[in-house]
């Protein structure tokens, strides 16, 4: 005698969800597209959040070890002894360099330079180039 296949009574019926706990779950991908939607919601927040934030800021240079800085520019170091960089004009020849008075020599035009390791705040100028003086301020170190 041949078997027969009987159609399984539940056989197509999905459920429409069911429990967790006391949460319900909904299979049908009402609730996953709502939760996608808030995490980019949320996303799209923070990411303009960033963005407009970022125009805020200062725009003189920092750093803890090292610092580089142009004309015109104020510069901090969050540690001494602290390297400075600088920025040199553009312009033909070479310029030369004095921090706090001091003759620290002649660099070529339109390059970054390092003037050296430094323990006191600076006021850099550049002679015969024109352009406003570069500051550096370096925090004292305990005696």
């Amino acid at each position: 005698m041949p078997l027969t296949a009987y159609p399984h009574p539940l056989r197509g019926l999905r459920p429409a969800g069911f429990l967790i706990g006391s949460r319900r779950i909904d299979r049908s991908g009402a609730q996953s597209r709502r939760g996608c939607m808030a995490w980019a919601l949320l996303l799209i927040v923070l990411g303009a959040g960033l963005v407009s934030g970022c125009g805020g800021l200062r725009r003189d240079p920092f750093g803890a070890l090292s610092v580089t800085v142009a004309p015109g520019q104020t510069g901090y170091c969050a540690i001494s002894p602290c390297q400075v960089f600088l920025v040199m004009p553009p312009g033909d020849g070479d310029y030369r360099v004095t921090g706090n008075r001091v003759d620290f020599g002649r660099y070529p035009a339109g390059r970054t330079v390092s003037l050296g390791h430094f323990y006191e705040s600076l006021a850099i100028a550049i002679e015969g180039a024109g352009v406003p003086r570069a500051f550096v301020y370096i925090p004292a170190t305990p005696s």
